[in-house]
């Protein structure tokens, strides 16, 4: 569900506590969750209602000024309008991970999973083949003699194979 950043303030701040939409068939479920740049919103209840049942509680509840607001809002669209409760329900936890750092202990739990991902890969151990100092120059490039002596050697090996599949 998109929301507007008024409505998100609100649902931050707790005044807003229902969003209504017109779906042909729901978009979100109840238990559901969903984040947003307000944090994690919760959704607690969808349910149908009819257009003659909303009320300016329910404009307010959704953060809109009146009902005229809120029938010009669901009237946009053609089917069903849904009620949907709502909450936040914390942070995004992504935030939180972005600004840690890893400890030790965290990087070593990391290198020992990797280590069980290369023994249980039928390739071997790529990021190490790939990246491995003596494969690439400072900035990370393939070392261009590096390069030109792999070429070297797989010509002279296909040459001597030919030269002598041939005598």
């Amino acid at each position: 569900m998109l929301f507007r950043p008024s409505t998100l303030q609100g649902i931050a701040d707790g005044t807003v506590t229902r969003a209504y939409r017109t779906w042909d068939r729901p978009r979100v479920r109840p238990g559901g969750r969903q984040r947003t740049p307000a944090g994690v919103v919760a959704f607690d209840a969808v349910e149908p209602v009819s257009r003659e049942s909303l009320t300016d509680a329910d404009a307010r509840s959704a953060g809109l000024a009146d009902l005229d607001e809120l029938l010009g809002l669901v009237d946009r669209r053609t089917g069903t309008i849904y009620r949907i409760d709502l909450h936040l329900a914390g942070p995004d936890p992504r935030v939180a991970l972005r600004e840690s750092t890893p400890d030790e202990v965290d990087i070593a739990d990391l290198l020992r999973r990797l280590e069980r991902l290369d023994r249980a890969s039928r390739h071997g151990p790529w990021p190490r083949r790939c990246c491995a100092p003596s494969v690439t120059s400072r900035a990370g490039a393939p070392s261009s003699s590096r390069r030109a002596s792999v070429g070297r050697a797989t010509r002279s090996s296909s040459t001597s194979a030919s030269s002598r599949s041939s005598g």
